[in-house]
C-alpha cells in the first residue's frame, strides 16, 4: 500500500502553475525596477562614459570598462552589484572580484590583497559607513567588500529598492579612485 499525498503537498502541486506565473511576474516587476536602478545610475557624478552596466531580474552590476580583461590585459573583472535575494529577504552591494577563464585565481587572489591593502590603508569615508565590511579574504571567491540590509516587509517597496540600490552605488563609488590605482600598480 502507497502512503498518500499530504494535503499541504497536493494544494501546493494544484497550485504549482499560479506559482510558477506569480515568480513570473515578480522576475519581471524586478527586471523594470532594475531597469529604473540602472538608469539613475547613470545620472550619478560619478557615472561616465567609461562606465559600463547590466542588469536582470536579480542585480544590476556596474564596472569601468578597464576593470575587464577584455580592456586591460590579465584583469579580473571588477565590477560593482546590487543585488535582491528574494529568498533570503535581504539586499545587497558589494565590490566583486571575480575569475575569468583567461586571469588565474592567483592573480585574483594577488589583485584583492593589493586593493584590500590600499582601502585598509586610506580608509575611506565609505568604510566608516554604517554596514560595509571589507572582507579579510573575498567571500563566495569573489566578494571583497559588502553591505547587506534586511527588507523590513512594511518597507518593501518599488521606491524602497530603488532608493537604496541607488544609495548603495553611491557609496560604493567612493572605492573608485582605489581600485583604478590598485589596477594601474598592477596592471600598468
Amino acid at each position: 500500500m502507497i502512503q498518500e499525498i499530504s494535503q499541504d503537498v497536493k494544494e501546493f502541486l494544484l497550485s504549482y502553475i499560479k506559482i510558477h506565473q506569480l515568480i513570473s511576474l515578480a522576475q519581471s516587476e524586478l527586471n523594470n525596477v532594475n531597469a529604473a536602478l540602472e538608469a539613475e545610475i547613470a545620472k550619478q557624478q560619478w557615472f561616465s562614459l567609461e562606465f559600463r552596466t547590466a542588469r536582470s531580474h536579480k542585480l544590476v552590476q556596474v564596472w569601468k570598462e578597464k576593470w575587464h580583461p577584455s580592456e586591460t590585459q590579465g584583469c579580473p573583472w571588477i565590477h560593482f552589484e546590487y543585488t535582491f535575494s528574494w529568498p533570503d529577504c535581504w539586499v545587497q552591494a558589494s565590490l566583486d572580484i571575480e575569475s575569468v577563464k583567461i586571469v588565474s585565481q592567483d592573480t585574483i587572489l594577488m589583485f584583492s590583497s593589493a586593493l584590500r591593502s590600499l582601502l585598509s590603508g586610506k580608509q575611506p569615508d565609505l568604510l566608516k559607513a554604517s554596514g560595509w565590511i571589507l572582507k579579510p579574504q573575498l567571500e563566495g571567491n569573489r566578494m571583497l567588500l559588502l553591505n547587506r540590509q534586511d527588507v523590513v516587509p512594511q518597507n518593501f517597496s518599488a521606491e524602497w529598492l530603488l532608493t537604496t540600490g541607488k544609495r548603495l552605488f553611491n557609496e560604493l563609488s567612493e572605492v573608485i579612485p582605489y581600485v583604478d590605482q590598485a589596477i594601474g600598480e598592477m596592471f600598468g
